[in-house]
């Protein structure tokens, strides 16, 4: 999925790769300086490289996955064996006697080689839209509003296995809402708000959600979409729900008067729903290490959209594991996936402040006013890591803007795509 943006580049220049040739390989001096070199030396596993340590891992699963946990996961206590099985593959049980929590994990960004918790005065997240607005929320605000967050869900009745939806831009909020409901045990999906309605209850109509987050609109490319009518079609064809909360993406406060006179559920507005739980105390739901976490969706291209339930432990290994050891992300670092609350690659990016990143979240059109805005925003958030897709990159390649002589990217080591392959000529 990545492809390193260094200087230590090495490879044929100006052309596609032909087969057997190198598009880049790393300098020595980053080879011995990365997570995944460490990591390889705390198993023996250094002396042959990368392939040595490829090969282990296929060859002693379990062997390898307790040496990654233990690793990657201090702070949480590897109890009982890693793996529970007679032999066969769909019967496994992983780490079994583990118990844990991501929103405690994510917050405190212990996922470190020491363990220790990131510093709480230290950016979270960081939110910017195509409007240029920028907002922050450190470590301690965002902790302190999950706790608020998961006592307005228990007051709403949401306990462990219950569903929480959002149908939310990429912002700060969404984050946390996703944080409150897991640290309850709550399981959470997510739409993006350019979604229509139709998809939206074909999505969130299978998994039944109790409480949904709802956006009053959303803006791309300067211009301003109002959602109302779509969010009361939602919370009509959505029958399990108890209580709709709605956020304002647009100037103004939301006005749920109306919504409230078309639905027979109770409506509030984000603010009005916090209220009454501002001195909520942080609380964490130890669960074990199967225990749902989100749900995503296949794209609908073949039928209705597939539900796909993921779970706790294995997802924050899985990301821990791509993200330290494959991308080499580092406490302090930030990290930005250009992505919608729609596409698994916002799960992904929400997961980066385990290991002390900041996350950055990007919400609008990424050629709005131009193709600059990404590179613009890389540089002045001083980004270590973005991640695009195959299509943005070929798009950005077409209007002639070449980043690397518009702005300053000394700080991005890794530029990374995903979603379809790459054409031989933009990846060269």
């Amino acid at each position: 999925m990545g492809n390193d943006a260094g200087d230590d580049a090495a490879g044929p220049s100006g052309a596609a790769a032909t087969d057997g040739q190198w598009l880049w390989t790393p300098a020595a001096e980053r080879v011995e300086r990365s997570q995944l070199t460490a990591f390889a030396r705390s198993v023996n596993a250094s002396s042959n490289g990368y392939g040595e340590l490829h090969e282990w891992s296929v060859r002693q699963p379990a062997r390898f996955w307790e040496a990654a946990w233990r690793y990657l996961v201090p702070s949480v206590p590897l109890d009982g064996p890693a793996v529970d099985s007679d032999g066969s593959i769909t019967d496994a049980r992983w780490f079994p006697e583990v118990r844990l929590n991501v929103a405690e994990r994510i917050l405190a960004g212990d996922s470190t080689p020491d363990g220790a918790p990131a510093d709480l005065a230290s950016e979270l997240l960081v939110a910017v839209d195509e409007r240029s607005r920028r907002r922050t929320v450190t470590r301690a605000a965002a902790t302190e509003q999950v706790a608020r967050i998961a006592a307005g869900l228990r007051a709403a009745g949401v306990g462990p296995g219950d569903r929480v939806a959002a149908w939310l831009p990429n912002t700060i909020e969404t984050v946390l809402v996703m944080l409150g409901a897991a640290s309850i045990g709550a399981v959470f999906t997510s739409c993006s708000p350019d979604f229509g309605a139709a998809g939206v209850i074909d999505r969130l109509g299978q998994v039944g959600p109790t409480v949904l987050f709802a956006v009053d609109g959303y803006t791309y490319a300067g211009r301003p979409i109002d959602r109302a009518d779509d969010l009361g079609e939602i919370v009509g064809g959505l029958p399990s729900l108890e209580q709709v909360v709605v956020l304002s993406h647009l100037d103004g406060d939301p006005d749920v008067t109306g919504l409230r006179s078309r639905v027979g559920v109770p409506v509030m507005g984000w603010e009005e729903w916090l209220e009454p739980h501002r001195d909520a105390s942080p609380s964490y739901v130890q669960l074990p290490f199967d225990h749902p976490w989100y749900v995503l969706y296949s794209s609908g291209t073949t039928g209705v959209p597939k539900c796909i339930v993921h779970r706790t432990g294995g997802v924050l290994l899985q990301h821990l594991k791509e993200h330290r050891l494959q991308l080499d992300v580092r406490a302090g670092d930030a990290v930005c996936y250009f992505t919608t609350c729609g596409w698994m690659m916002w799960n992904w990016l929400v997961s980066a402040p385990a290991s002390g990143a900041t996350a950055v979240l990007y919400e609008g059109n990424p050629f709005h006013p131009g193709p600059e805005r990404l590179w613009e925003l890389a540089a002045a958030e001083r980004l270590a890591f973005l991640g695009v897709s195959a299509k943005y990159l070929d798009a950005l390649s077409r209007s002639g803007y070449e980043p690397g002589h518009e702005v300053d990217l000394a700080p991005l080591r890794t530029l990374a795509s995903t979603g379809s392959p790459l054409s031989p000529e933009i990846a060269a």
